[in-house]
């Protein structure tokens, strides 16, 4: 790690001369030389933040009425934003059941909490991330260049696929339960403004796309070209026609011009 990033620095020095075995603690100057450099990472004991809310009551001199200081909203729940996103993180992304995300709290953190607020930790997680989720799958049917790949997925023991849209900035995921192509029109229409690439998958041939004007095709020498351009064995058309390989030969050369052409427009 960089120095700026280290917590902790202990300078040590030799006790006495490695050939004479005289002490240091009687004369001794440093070499000049940098020091040799061990770094040892560690994790610091994790004990939960708590911070307790105490609501008094005034008594108003005016009339004798008892009032109560009311709760701020970030007090309302019991489990705060942080604990929230870390028992979301180890649920989704790390696929732990909830039961062993409950030990984990406990044995990690000395945290006791019930099987049901992991649960809710979840769902709260979830809900918070449907607004900007949705606003980042709009914005996917208008990028310029748009990378589309899927892989096998189980869900509850239930086989899914799972789906990653690539963009420059960000990377949209979606669950969905098969490969048909008619899952891609959903999430970005029928019409698409720039170039959709994928990977060459049979279930999947032309994904009922189409594109009135394909950024960067006059230079892609493809001549008419689908929303997608699939590079990965072959290059094929998909202007509404089904997959068709084109030779090896004219297969690696239309693919370096579709990557140049994409560099220079990027």
């Amino acid at each position: 790690m960089e120095p700026s990033e280290v917590s902790k620095i202990l300078e040590l020095l030799p006790e006495q001369c490695n050939r004479c075995a005289l002490a240091f603690a009687t004369g001794g100057v440093l070499s000049g030389q940098p020091p040799q450099r061990q770094q040892v990472v560690n994790v610091p004991p994790v004990k939960a933040f708590v911070t307790e809310y105490q609501c008094h009551k005034l008594e108003c001199l005016n009339c004798g009425q008892a009032t109560r200081a009311a709760l701020p909203d970030e007090a309302k729940d019991q489990i705060g934003p942080n604990l929230t996103a870390l028992v979301a993180y180890l649920t989704v992304v790390c696929r732990m059941p909830r039961r062993v995300v409950q030990r984990f709290l406990k044995q990690a953190m000395g945290l006791d909490i019930s099987l049901g607020s992991t649960q809710k930790c979840w769902e709260e997680a979830s809900e918070a991330g449907t607004v900007p989720c949705q606003a980042l799958e709009t914005k996917l049917a208008s990028e310029a260049v748009l990378n589309v790949d899927e892989t096998g997925w189980r869900q509850n023991g239930e086989k899914r696929c799972l789906r990653a849209f690539v963009e420059n900035s960000f990377t949209y995921y979606l669950i969905s339960a098969n490969r048909r192509g008619d899952v891609l029109v959903e999430v970005l229409g029928a019409v698409i403004s720039g170039i959709l690439c994928r990977d060459r998958v049979e279930t999947q041939p032309a994904s009922g796309i189409g594109s009135g004007r394909v950024l960067a095709a006059r230079t892609l020498g493809l001549g008419r070209v689908g929303a997608a351009c699939e590079i990965v064995s072959t290059v094929v058309e998909i202007s509404g026609r089904q997959n068709r390989p084109r030779p090896a030969d004219r297969t690696f050369s239309t693919a370096s011009q579709w990557v140049s052409s994409i560099g220079k427009t990027l």
